[in-house]
């Protein structure tokens, strides 16, 4: 094990939450330094730590760990020897399916949801005159492209979770700490609720995974955060 010190970069209102949460089910020691958005930015002092000032950033020592995927696979390889939250040495289709997931999340379902996002934010940075138009725009991407590749997206991910309790194998694994948040976006709102009934399975993964103690840690840290 590296003895270097590992430091969680935590931005408000971005996805850190999930590594927070990971190393909580890993239990190895860190600490958190909080940022706070500049003009819905990222301060100066966060670019410091990594020149796109993106969050969540890892310190491990003096090495500097970016990008949520590669954050994860460097937290198993440095910090989960016993393999406790991986699939066992053996299971050649569980770590298929683990290292899958971990790029499936940010490289095909993410960028759905940041889509949708960003077009929201257009809408709310559009002069009220205009704001008819683009929230026509938005809802058109939204209806034609967004929401049908989210339906996809959700009826593929219910079919995995027929066959097996967690996504990448019959345990828990950090693969479920990184894709949950992304499923809980996909099956929110008022837009998802035909979404979320055609998801059964999907919305019990969820619901399962939010009552893990690492978890509950992982929120309560999250929200003490959020209000500093």
């Amino acid at each position: 094990m590296p003895a270097g010190e590992l430091v969680l970069h935590h931005l408000n209102a971005s996805r850190s939450k999930r590594v927070l949460w990971l190393l909580e089910e890993l239990g190895a020691p860190y600490s958190v330094r909080a940022y706070l958005r500049v003009r819905g930015r990222a301060p100066p002092e966060l670019t410091a730590v990594h020149p796109l000032g993106k969050s969540p950033v890892l310190t491990d020592g003096g090495e500097v760990v970016a990008e949520s995927g590669h954050i994860v696979e460097h937290l198993l390889e440095t910090r989960d020897a016993g393999r406790v939250l991986q699939p066992a040495a053996d299971d050649t289709a569980g770590r298929a399916a683990h290292s899958y997931f971990l790029h499936y999340v940010e490289g095909s379902l993410s960028p759905l949801l940041l889509m949708d996002v960003v077009l929201g934010a257009v809408v709310d940075a559009t002069p009220w005159p205009l704001r008819p138009v683009t929230r026509g725009v938005r809802d058109a991407v939204y209806t034609n492209f967004v929401g049908p590749e989210l339906d996809r997206h959700a009826a593929y991910l219910e079919g995995v979770l027929a066959s097996r309790d967690y996504i990448a194998c019959a345990r828990f694994t950090a693969a479920d700490t990184h894709l949950h948040s992304a499923v809980e976006a996909m099956l929110g709102g008022d837009r998802a609720r035909a979404r979320a009934a055609a998801s059964p399975r999907l919305a019990a993964y969820c619901a399962r995974l939010k009552e893990r103690p690492a978890y509950l840690r992982a929120t309560a840290k999250d929200k003490e955060l959020e209000m500093k």
